[in-house]
């Protein structure tokens, strides 16, 4: 079975986008992605298994 991941901001607006479209939340990593400034965010990790096809 196929299993999609994905990972985003933690608190941004991109993670209420993933929350609200079924994805599920597997976990944070802390100081992980860095923004343009160079300072640290922490990321949260999500996943969904797709819908098959029809």
């Amino acid at each position: 079975m196929l299993l999609l991941v994905l990972d985003t901001e933690t608190e941004s607006g991109a993670e209420r986008v993933h929350r609200s479209a079924g994805w599920t939340e597997a976990g944070t990593i802390p100081d992980h992605a860095a923004d343009p400034a160079g300072r640290l965010h922490p990321t949260t990790l999500f996943c969904k298994h797709p819908e098959p096809p029809r």
